[in-house]
């Protein structure tokens, strides 16, 4: 079974995250029951001894069982802060994406994987190709606390595009497909590009 097909291309990328967070709160797990040998083992120690390494390798495995997984949030929670490339995008073809598939289509994975952005926290489809389709999940990088900062942003699951991200769907695999000038398409097919100020944070 090929996943690439049947998830929306950020969806992979953090379908292969999210399977590392599994193995991240198995070693979570692994963390306690160490913290609990520790205690045993240092039963006959100083009380505030014992207690602090118990309580160190608490504190490591609840930040690792605390981190959140991305989920999609949806194109209008990234209005509040980003409304100019919201409009912009909202008259590109990507936020209509799926109005020119058929019925037919809307069914079929292969069309919906790249046609919309992927599925929300309650299940709900997100039926255009929008800002996180390109950048990633957005629940985990969306606050603006965050987004003022590049370098934790993209530890939190941000993805910067660049051409092989839009080729992942700009290909040959669609039916209707005829060309793709990456230099191009990005300046009109995706939204108004920020200041060099706003990428240089």
């Amino acid at each position: 079974m090929n996943l690439r097909k049947l998830l929306p291309v950020a969806g992979y990328k953090h379908w292969e995250y999210n399977m590392s967070k599994a193995f991240g709160i198995t070693s979570a797990i692994v963390l306690v029951i160490t913290a609990v040998l520790f205690a045993v083992a240092l039963s006959g120690s100083n009380d505030s001894r014992r207690d602090s390494v118990f309580l160190s390798v608490v504190a490591a495995s609840d930040s690792v069982i605390s981190s959140e997984v991305p989920h999609y949030v949806g194109s209008e929670k990234c209005r509040m802060c980003h409304l100019d490339i919201y409009k912009s995008w909202k008259l590109s073809p990507h936020a209509h994406a799926m109005d020119v598939l058929n019925e037919l289509q809307k069914t079929d994975s292969t069309c919906i994987r790249c046609h919309s952005t992927g599925t929300k926290k309650d299940g709900s489809r997100i039926g255009y190709v929008g800002c996180e389709a390109c950048h990633g999940p957005g629940s985990a990088y969306r606050k603006m606390r965050v987004m003022k900062d590049r370098a934790l942003a993209t530890q939190k699951g941000l993805i910067i595009p660049v051409q092989s991200n839009c080729t992942q769907c700009h290909n040959d695999e669609c039916p209707s497909f005829t060309t793709f000038n990456y230099d191009s398409s990005v300046k009109v097919g995706t939204h108004v590009m920020p200041s060099e100020d706003e990428t240089a944070k």
